[in-house]
């Protein structure tokens, strides 16, 4: 069974790095890093500001999330290849609203893996 200790620091003493033992399995902007401490690699992980401490950034992400909707140019950015953006239809779950970058929509199913649209009767 393995045991980890935390020396705790000085709040008065401001700590420039520390040193983490394990594997980063991904590094997000900011410098904060997921890691895997399982493995005996040591990592240093640098202090964070205090405005991308995870207290601020979930209220940012709660702030983000309030508004509904997504915007154009999220969804289609410049330069990327992508054609359609798919979600289900509020009024009806079983069917699917397809939405071109030009804004055009269509309401359709899957048959066979692809999207069929429905006809306007």
């Amino acid at each position: 069974m393995a045991t980890t200790s935390l020396k705790k620091s000085d709040p008065q003493k401001p700590v420039k790095a520390l040193t983490v033992k394990g594997t980063a399995m991904a590094v997000f902007s900011g410098g904060m890093a997921l890691v895997d401490t399982s493995s005996g690699r040591f990592i240093p992980v640098k202090r964070t500001k205090r405005d991308e401490q995870t207290s601020s950034l979930m209220k940012k992400v709660g702030e983000a999330l309030e508004k509904p909707g997504v915007s154009r140019k999220t969804v289609f950015p410049p330069g990327a290849n992508i054609s359609f953006v798919y979600s289900a239809d509020p009024s009806d779950p079983s069917i699917l609203v397809r939405k071109s970058a030009d804004g055009k929509r269509e309401r359709g199913r899957l048959v066979h893996g692809r999207f069929q649209a429905l006809t306007n009767k």
